[in-house]
């Protein structure tokens, strides 16, 4: 982010997360079936790779939405520390409510609240395409709770999987009343 505020000082998300958002709309994403649970080449997934390395976030030549659509999921599973932190994982997992989602949310640093707000508008209006992707709030919810949430520990994987979904749904749905940080 420090080269990023320099080059881009009035961004105020990692320049990634608008290149893969914006690649995947303009590729047509909304309109795919699945779009986050298909599986892209190793080799241009790599290719892809690269060029986020050194700062090309030009993706319009790749094969299909699916290309960013999994950079996306990657980007979010490899940082080093998930958007919902470890401090907040009990906080999120007891989510029931919108109010429950606001508080979390609240809690979260101003970088990640950032981040995260734009990623659950993306995912909000992903799900609004419902009909033609199959994407709906519970299946995003499904795809992105492993991204933003991380489980303490390997036993609770399973018994905590569901709450993880329910939060990420929850956040989906609350995208458009999370207040700007």
């Amino acid at each position: 982010m420090t080269r990023q505020m320099s080059d881009y000082p009035q961004l105020e998300v990692p320049m990634i997360l608008p290149a893969l958002t914006e690649a995947i709309r303009d590729a047509g994403g909304f309109s795919l079936q699945g779009i986050f649970r298909e599986a892209v080449g190793a080799g241009e997934l790599r290719e892809f790779i690269g060029r986020l390395e050194v700062d090309d976030y030009n993706l319009s030549d790749a094969s299909t939405a699916h290309v960013p659509a999994c950079l996306l999921k990657k980007w979010l599973r490899e940082l080093p520390a998930p958007l919902v932190g470890d401090n907040l994982y009990d906080a999120a997992i007891a989510v029931t409510s919108t109010a429950d989602v606001a508080d979390v949310f609240a809690r979260l640093g101003p970088l990640e609240q950032r981040t995260l707000r734009m990623l659950v508008h993306f995912l909000a209006e992903l799900s609004g395409a419902a009909d033609t992707n199959r994407m709906t709030v519970a299946n995003l919810a499904v795809v992105f709770a492993p991204c933003l949430l991380r489980t303490p520990s390997p036993d609770l994987l399973i018994t905590n999987a569901q709450a993880e979904r329910t939060f990420v749904a929850k956040l989906i749905e609350a995208a458009h009343a999370l207040p700007t940080p």
